[in-house]
């Protein structure tokens, strides 16, 4: 009850924080903003994940509701990141592939991963929370990783399609 507590409002307050922080970023210049938003919420998340270290349950309730609210940021802008670098005619195929790929690795190798090392790296089921530190520790390092090494491939595929012009499709007349 209370971690579907923490989940509805935090994570609610977190995607619209990170559409905020996504505008803002925007209006500063940052074409690629939406990206950065994703760096941004792994940078602030990654220290949080001690929150399966806490001593007691009330430390782990507060820490666990500030990195549902960190980790939710992105939720919104990502998907509107997609619809801004897709012609209009493969919108529709982007998403489906966008959503195809995080739900197999959110629900298929991140809790395999957390299985994985609970049963074969500690051998101790009593240890899931190291697991989770190391799983969504190394996952939240990529992210940042691999969001950085696409910042300028983002920019670059928005320039693209300001020149794409789809073939047999008149250009409006200026009003």
């Amino acid at each position: 009850m209370l971690y579907g507590s923490v989940v509805a409002v935090a994570g609610s307050i977190g995607i619209i924080a990170g559409g905020r922080l996504s505008d803002l970023l925007h209006r500063r210049g940052y074409r690629d903003a939406p990206l950065r938003v994703g760096i941004i919420s792994a940078a602030l998340t990654l220290p949080l994940n001690l929150a399966y270290l806490a001593g007691t349950g009330e430390l782990a309730l507060a820490l666990i509701a500030l990195h549902v609210f960190t980790i939710a940021m992105p939720f919104g802008v990502g998907p509107a990141a997609i619809q801004e670098i897709m012609p209009n005619s493969m919108r529709g195929q982007a998403s489906a592939v966008y959503l195809f790929v995080i739900t197999m690795v959110g629900l298929g190798i991140g809790p395999t991963a957390v299985a994985l090392g609970t049963d074969f790296v500690f051998g101790d089921d009593n240890a899931l929370r190291y697991s989770l530190l190391i799983a969504t520790g190394i996952a939240l390092v990529g992210a940042m990783i691999l969001l950085g090494m696409g910042l300028k491939h983002y920019r670059g595929s928005l320039d693209r399609l300001q020149e794409w012009k789809p073939q047999g499709v008149a250009t409006p007349a200026p009003a």
